[in-house]
């Protein structure tokens, strides 16, 4: 009798406990307990669960600035709807419009609530087919190595930090070139993960330099915050840098914030975006194939 009573008790700790995890687990979903299914669904979904503060502000951001609230807001979104078991169905209905990484998906949600907001059209055929144009031209990759005209690789530039250079010097050196824009969403993205390469390949001889693409519409950003510890050309001849991305993306078009890698004898090897971990990986991967000799420890075969 009493070993029933004990088993019964049990039994329903057990029951209250799963029950407070369930409640505990729909009052964190700050996006609601179900998952939308469509556009107009998540925006619906979002004008009822964000505060009422923070959809005006939002509203009033600048458009250039919205890739800010893809980091916060974002995050949230892709948690919530995009990754894990009972996610599939929104990443299916924005996959049929070829939109795939959960960050191009995000920001696209985010764009049109911010339409929305506004009483503006938001045409998602036309921006689902520019964020399908922009994954495929980050992919891009040289399937030939490219020659740099002798007149270009001569011309000098100054970094920020009064360095001054230009790409004759980078002769006998793995280099990456890196060319973010004024006012990109992704362009901060890059700027770390340049660092990155900097801090790690810096001692396998491996030479960065980074462009600003001139942009008379806005003014650089204040990237002194990012501590450069390679040349960061800020001012660049506009001339240079228009033949030179001209040359560089021909015969595709060139996608941006873009990086370049140039092998030791200056020919370009690779192309490719890099504004998430994935395009980084690949031009990583390349890294390490150029450096092999270098980074093989001593004595291996």
């Amino acid at each position: 009798m009493i070993k029933n009573r004990i088993s019964f008790l049990y039994v329903i700790a057990i029951a209250l406990t799963v029950l407070c995890t369930k409640v505990q687990a729909a009052e964190s979903n700050s996006l609601g307990n179900t998952v939308p299914t469509s556009l107009d669904a998540c925006i619906q979904r979002l004008r009822t669960v964000l505060p009422k503060e923070f959809l005006n502000n939002f509203s009033t951001t600048p458009r250039s600035q919205l890739w800010k609230f893809n980091s916060t807001v974002g995050v949230e979104i892709r948690n919530n709807w995009l990754y894990g078991h009972g996610q599939e169905p929104l990443a299916r209905y924005f996959n049929k419009l070829g939109v795939k990484h959960p960050d191009h998906i995000s920001a696209l949600i985010l764009q049109a609530l911010w339409k929305n907001l506004r009483s503006e059209p938001f045409d998602i055929d036309k921006e689902s087919k520019s964020v399908r144009s922009y994954e495929i031209q980050a992919q891009d990759v040289v399937k030939e190595t490219i020659s740099i005209p002798e007149e270009l690789r001569s011309i000098m530039f100054t970094s920020t930090k009064g360095q001054r250079t230009n790409l004759l010097k980078q002769l006998g050196h793995v280099t990456v070139l890196g060319f973010v824009t004024a006012d990109g969403p992704y362009d901060p993205y890059n700027l770390q993960y340049l660092n990155s390469v900097q801090k790690k390949y810096s001692k396998f001889g491996v030479k960065v330099i980074c462009f600003l693409m001139p942009d008379p519409k806005n003014p650089p950003k204040p990237y002194s915050k990012y501590k450069f510890q390679f040349p960061f050309i800020e001012q660049a001849p506009k001339d240079f840098v228009e033949r030179l991305t001209k040359h560089i993306s021909s015969p595709a078009s060139m996608c941006l914030p873009c990086n370049v890698l140039l092998d030791r004898n200056g020919l370009i090897v690779f192309k490719v975006g890099c504004f998430h971990g994935k395009y980084a990986s690949l031009l990583n991967e390349r890294l390490d194939i150029l450096l092999g000799d270098v980074k093989r420890p001593k004595g291996s075969d």
